[in-house]
């Protein structure tokens, strides 16, 4: 399980063991803006903002952004 804590300009994605309630891994995104979606994929995770969109390797925290081509509304 994940969560996406805003904390000034940058976002924060937790992964903490359900079972346990122990942090994981913690991953930051620097200049995220507004986390609109957060989504568990096999690649890692993928974190939406209204135009840009970041998926999240889970094992080394390392991210690669993608700029939307509009404004992201739902998915």
């Amino acid at each position: 399980m994940a969560v996406a804590l805003a904390v000034g300009d940058r976002t924060e994605i937790v992964e903490v063991d359900a079972r346990t309630g122990k942090e994981l891994r913690r991953t930051e995104l620097e200049g995220a803006g507004t986390l609109r979606a957060l989504r568990h994929t096999d690649g890692g995770w993928l974190a939406y903002t209204q135009d840009a969109v970041s998926l999240v390797d889970r094992t080394t925290g390392k991210e690669r952004t993608f700029g939307l081509p509009g404004a992201y509304v739902a998915g």
